[in-house]
């Protein structure tokens, strides 16, 4: 099951991606080119004028008020799995559908 991540959103290298860039729970960022169809934008990114969105992800654990989320892809700093905070989620995962995979 897929979930959405609060990020901010930028113009890509390529018309069919965005550059993406989020926070750890430790106040870390993380940045990475994503597919345009893994991520829902508030608006149209310019250079100059980022927009929030949501990234795609995939949760790999769950534990108290955080999260370990595989991304579409690796990040430049820290690789395909970063920990974010539950309230990074448009919908915050519950432990039941997580024992459901």
């Amino acid at each position: 099951m897929k979930y959405d991540i609060r990020c901010q959103v930028f113009p890509g290298q390529f018309s069919s991606e965005y550059s993406v860039e989020g926070q750890q729970s430790s106040g870390d960022l993380f940045s990475l080119f994503a597919p345009v169809g893994l991520v829902e934008v508030d608006g149209v990114p310019t250079r100059d004028h980022p927009v929030e969105g949501w990234l795609k992800v995939q949760i790999w654990d769950l534990a108290g008020s955080k999260a370990v989320v595989q991304l579409p892809r690796e990040s430049f700093e820290s690789g395909r799995f970063v920990t974010v905070g539950l309230n990074q989620f448009k919908t915050p995962p519950q432990t039941v559908e997580l024992a459901e995979k």
